[in-house]
């Protein structure tokens, strides 16, 4: 089984659970101002498996299934598959925690959440990725226009 389809898993399962408890959901999600006032830096990484609502969980399992797929196969014909594999996930976790960033910047002394912050940073970071990978794949328009959808349905 593919790493990119144990995330997927893994992201699923916690949002649904979190869709039915209302305290897990409260204390991963990112609110900057909690994390510095409750040291909670956790956040940063826990705030990425949640999803607000089936739609959004939907599109954004959907454009990591062709996207995270493609990417996780590039890494582990490039640089071998446990190196492919850890290189991967440093992305993916990476990728969470820089984009959760921005928002903790420029919201870390209100109580204010800009919530459209971390979905521009994570497209960003989609695209350098694929312009990463881009002269080891031969089909560019599919992933291209999963990167559109992807930017379009998560803000």
């Amino acid at each position: 089984m593919s790493v990119t389809i144990i995330l997927i898993i893994i992201t699923v399962g916690i949002s649904l659970y979190a869709w039915q408890n209302e305290s897990l959901m409260h204390k991963w999600i990112f609110q900057p101002y909690a994390v510095q006032r409750d040291n909670s830096w956790y956040r940063f990484i826990t705030s990425g498996f949640l999803h607000a609502d089936f739609t959004h969980l939907l599109f954004n399992m959907f454009t990591l299934f062709f996207f995270g797929d493609v990417v996780e196969l590039v890494f582990k014909s490039v640089y071998g598959d446990t190196t492919g594999v850890l290189l991967y996930l440093l992305v993916y976790l990476g990728g969470i925690i820089v984009s959760d960033i921005p928002t903790f910047l420029s919201t870390v002394t209100t109580r204010l959440t800009v919530r459209w912050v971390p979905q521009v940073v994570c497209l960003l970071l989609c695209l350098q990725v694929y312009y990463f990978i881009q002269p080891w794949i031969s089909a560019s328009l599919p992933l291209s226009v999963f990167l559109v959808l992807f930017s379009v349905c998560c803000t």
